[in-house]
């Protein structure tokens, strides 16, 4: 059974701060989020990827973000 490990508000910018005792337990400094129909897991990059990061803002996009949309197929195309 899944446990609820916290509660977060979504800021206007859609900004999520993940829980510091899961970032401190996982040691990550990228995740992957995976659609799941209503549900978005947040997973350690490296668990999807083989420790490969395969979007990183400041060098593919010129420091600018990335729609959800656009990174959900990027991930796609790689993965598949």
């Amino acid at each position: 059974m899944n446990k609820i490990s916290a509660v977060r508000k979504i800021t206007e910018k859609g900004q999520v701060t993940l829980p510091s005792s899961w970032r401190k337990r996982v040691g990550v400094q990228n995740v992957v989020f995976v659609e799941k129909g209503d549900v978005l897991e947040v997973l350690p990059a490296e668990i999807i990827t083989g420790e490969e990061v395969i979007f990183d803002a400041k060098r593919d996009n010129d420091g600018k973000g990335l729609p959800a949309n656009d990174l959900v197929k990027a991930l796609k195309k790689d993965l598949a």
